[in-house]
């Protein structure tokens, strides 16, 4: 074994981009997130923006494979039958901002060259054995066949659209992971094509009802809003790295039995850590019920599942 080789367990351990950033973010919000009864625990609403960004990313597969009809109509089911404790009109408008960024990517694509580029495969899972009983795990949006070449293909749907972003993309974490586990399994990712959407900002006027207020939404997304396609390269080098600081992060939460709260974590861009309550002004072990407001997570990697 090498100098950041994983010591393995008597049983799998899997560790995804978000139960990793999770970790760096905070030791003890990792915990609540996918230690505590086995496979972690969440707040038993999902947010708002949550809610779009699943649904969009879904959307974004179908639309892939099968055209924005197919799409349109996932999204469509999701608004008439699936409840998050969400009420019909907030329901509604997480469907319209989904809906609406679908066809603005659908606009996007067909002002490209049909033969531009060729979808391989859509949100791809995978699971990359580092040491025995010791696993990767993630999902790729696309993969797609470009120039002679494979690139990874990620959606953005962002409230602020701006050059800083861009001039961070090539230090993608997760996109460099990805890109090391598709290698490992002999899939020569040369590059990433990132698709961003800007996030409709309309408000509800006063002498309109929110049912119009979405339909104004939707008509922005058609006519308005604007996709960018940018095109990220993999420096030499950037892969690997990446990849051994990922290593040394993964032996490091594998050995940690403490699980310490960073003090400046608690309060972010987003609002307080959801975790907050329970972590600072109460006890809470596995023993106690699981707290008011929350639920068992279905699994350790909930947002890889289908």
């Amino acid at each position: 074994m090498g100098q950041n080789s994983i010591p393995a367990g008597t049983f799998p351990q899997t560790f995804s981009h978000s139960s990793i950033s999770c970790y760096r973010e905070c030791p003890r919000k990792y915990w609540f997130s996918y230690e505590a009864l086995g496979t972690g625990i969440a707040p038993a609403t999902s947010s708002v923006a949550l809610q779009i960004g699943t649904l969009y990313h879904s959307g974004m597969e179908l639309l892939l494979k099968n055209g924005l009809q197919a799409a349109e109509e996932m999204v469509e089911q999701y608004e008439a039958k699936f409840d998050f404790g969400a009420d019909p009109e907030v329901r509604a408008s997480i469907a319209a901002h989904s809906k609406g960024l679908l066809i603005a990517h659908d606009r996007k694509l067909k002002t490209m060259p049909t033969d531009s580029w060729t979808l391989i495969e859509a949100e791809k899972q995978f699971s990359l054995e580092i040491e025995p009983g010791v696993f990767f795990v993630g999902k790729l949006d696309a993969l797609i066949q470009w120039d002679g070449a494979i690139w990874l293909m990620e959606h953005k749907a962002l409230t602020i659209v701006d050059d800083s972003l861009f001039s961070t993309l090539p230090s993608d974490g997760q996109i460099l992971r990805y890109t090391y586990a598709q290698r490992s399994e002999g899939v020569a990712i040369v590059g990433v094509v990132y698709t961003v959407a800007k996030k409709c900002q309309l408000r509800l006027k006063k002498t309109e009802t929110p049912i119009q207020l979405n339909e104004r939404m939707i008509e922005w997304y058609r006519t308005e809003a604007e996709v960018q396609h940018e095109i990220v390269r993999f420096g030499k080098g950037d892969v690997q790295r990446c990849w051994n600081g990922t290593l040394s992060t993964i032996k490091t939460m594998i050995a940690d039995t403490d699980y310490v709260r960073h003090e400046n974590a608690c309060r972010s861009k987003f609002g307080m850590c959801p975790f907050y309550g329970i972590c600072m002004k109460q006890e809470w072990t596995e023993a106690d019920l699981v707290p008011a407001g929350f639920r068992p997570k279905t699994s350790r990697h909930e947002e890889l599942e289908d």
